[in-house]
C-alpha cells in the first residue's frame, strides 16, 4: 500500500452552505511552502498569486503553532521557541490584486542574540469582497487559508539537526510497519520519508515531514502487504535542507 502525504504545507478549508456567486473568486497560491532565515539572512519575500478572475485582497498574520506527539500542528497562544520578536512582516493586508497577478510580502529579520532555532507561522487568507446569499439547494463555498512555517536560525551549520532511525517494527498480525526517528542537534529537521522494497518500488512516502524542536522523537506507521512484511525494506530520508539529496538509507 502506497501512501503519499505533504506534512509541511497546512491548508484549512471551511465549508458554507450557500450560493457561490463566483466559484473562482478565492483561488490563490503561494510560491513557497516554508521560509528559512539562516544566520546571515536578513530579508525574505513571499508571493501570493491571485488565480481568480476578479480583484482579490489578502490578510497576513503571524501566528503560533506547536507540534504534538502525533506530529500534528495545533494552534497555541504562546510557543516557547517563537520567532515573532525577530520578525517584521509587511504589508499585513494587501488589497485589490488583479487576476493573474501577485502581491509581494516582505519579511525582515531583526537582530538575534539567543542561540537556537525559532519558529512562527504565516497565515494567509483571502478577504471576501462579497457576501454569498443562501437560496434553495446546496452549494459549497470554500474559504482557504494557507499556513507556512517561518524559521529563524542562529547557530553554525555543523550543529544543524539530523535524524536517526532509532526503532523499527513490523507487526506480523496487522502488517503494520512502525518507524521511530530520533532528532539530534539543534533546531528542526525536515525531509521526505520514503520506504521501498528491494526492487526499488515505493511502498510509503511522506513529503516535507518535519520533526520540530519540541519533539525529540516522531513515529510513522503504515500498512504494508503480507508479502512486503516478509522481505527486507529500504528506508530513505531525503533532506529538504540539501535539495532533496538522500540524507541516509537504512535497510530493515
Amino acid at each position: 500500500m502506497k501512501l503519499v502525504l505533504n506534512a509541511c504545507f497546512v491548508t484549512f478549508i471551511i465549508l458554507f452552505f450557500a450560493v457561490i456567486p463566483n466559484a473562482n473568486a478565492n483561488n490563490f497560491k503561494l510560491n513557497k511552502s516554508r521560509i528559512v532565515f539562516e544566520q546571515d539572512d536578513r530579508r525574505a519575500e513571499l508571493k501570493i498569486y491571485n488565480e481568480s478572475n476578479k480583484l482579490q485582497s489578502y490578510r497576513i498574520l503571524l501566528t503560533e503553532m506547536e507540534m504534538n506527539q502525533e506530529g500534528n500542528l495545533v494552534p497555541v497562544e504562546e510557543y516557547p521557541y517563537s520567532a515573532k520578536k525577530y520578525l517584521r512582516v509587511g504589508p499585513r493586508v494587501v488589497r485589490d490584486i488583479p487576476p493573474n497577478s501577485f502581491a509581494r510580502i516582505k519579511l525582515i529579520k531583526k537582530g538575534v542574540k539567543e542561540r537556537g532555532e525559532f519558529r512562527s507561522h504565516l497565515l494567509i487568507e483571502a478577504i471576501k469582497s462579497e457576501v454569498a446569499k443562501q437560496v434553495a439547494g446546496v452549494f459549497i463555498q470554500p474559504n482557504v487559508k494557507y499556513v507556512i512555517p517561518v524559521f529563524v536560525r542562529n547557530y553554525p551549520d555543523e550543529e544543524k539537526a539530523n535524524v536517526v532511525l532509532e526503532k523499527h517494527f513490523v507487526d506480523k498480525e496487522t502488517n503494520t510497519l512502525s518507524l521511530a526517528f530520533k532528532r539530534e542537534g539543534l533546531g528542526s529537521y525536515s525531509g521526505n520519508l520514503v520506504v521501498k522494497d528491494m526492487s526499488g518500488k515505493e511502498l510509503y512516502r511522506v513529503n516535507q515531514v518535519s520533526i520540530y524542536p519540541e519533539l525529540q522523537q516522531r513515529t510513522f506507521n503504515t500498512t504494508i502487504s503480507a508479502d512486503e512484511s516478509k522481505q527486507p525494506l529500504s528506508v530513505v530520508f531525503e533532506s529538504l535542507e540539501q535539495g532533496n539529496e538522500i540524507q541516509f538509507q537504512s535497510n530493515i
